[in-house]
């Protein structure tokens, strides 16, 4: 396992960047920081070894959070949020050592900024619920990621339950913004096996599919 732990530095820990930003909730006691830390560990846990140099590309990057525990290793980042003020989150990373290419833009209007083949990994946690045109995302997604690459998929369970949930912890109005749910993107990943080779955890991992709180999916872009 290339990814043993994730840091999470109080340099980060700021203000939200947007309405759906976490940050504040990594550092939360009661089991609740380590939660918002094990749905991305579980991630990054199924992530293959990175060729020195590689191109990684986060969607929705917020705090900067994922971009700064890449940029501990020699990799090219880059980050494109619809909230975040790249200007702010790349001083705040420059301060802690880490450069990204950050931009603010939507993952449907991708084509005007990434190139074909462009990443050799693509990674969206927590955003792929906020949009109605799943589809559509992984279209573009798959697009910027080169042949052989993967994307890197989070998603929290879409419901009723969640929304309680996540009221409970401060996130007001959830329901009006979680749009799209798991089931729903995973079964457009299944559909296609001519483009993709697939991997899928989810938490807690004993719960069936519809009862996880957070799911993860790998996926490999064939040749």
């Amino acid at each position: 396992m290339e990814h043993d732990v994730l840091v999470v530095p109080r340099e980060l820990g700021g203000e939200k960047t947007g309405p759906s930003d976490p940050i504040p909730y990594y550092f939360r006691g009661w089991g609740i920081g380590r939660l918002f830390r094990r749905r991305i560990m579980m991630g990054l846990e199924m992530l293959p070894p990175l060729r020195e140099g590689a191109r990684v590309l986060e969607i929705g990057y917020a705090s900067g959070l994922l971009l700064y525990n890449f940029g501990r290793r020699n990799l090219e980042l880059h980050g494109l949020d619809l909230d975040a003020d790249p200007e702010q989150i790349g001083a705040r990373l420059r301060g802690l050592g880490v450069t990204a290419r950050l931009v603010r833009g939507s993952v449907l209007d991708m084509r005007r900024l990434y190139s074909d083949g462009m990443f050799d990994l693509t990674i969206c946690f927590s955003t792929l619920e906020h949009i109605a045109q799943p589809a559509a995302a992984l279209d573009e997604m798959d697009r910027v990621t080169a042949a052989g690459g993967h994307l890197l998929l989070g998603m929290p369970a879409v419901n009723r339950f969640m929304d309680l949930a996540f009221e409970a912890i401060g996130f007001r109005n959830i329901d009006h913004h979680h749009v799209t749910t798991p089931a729903q993107v995973w079964q457009l990943v299944q559909a296609r096996p001519d483009r993709w080779q697939t991997w899928s955890r989810k938490l807690p991992p004993a719960a069936p599919f519809p009862a996880a709180l957070y799911h993860t999916f790998l996926l490999r872009k064939r040749g």
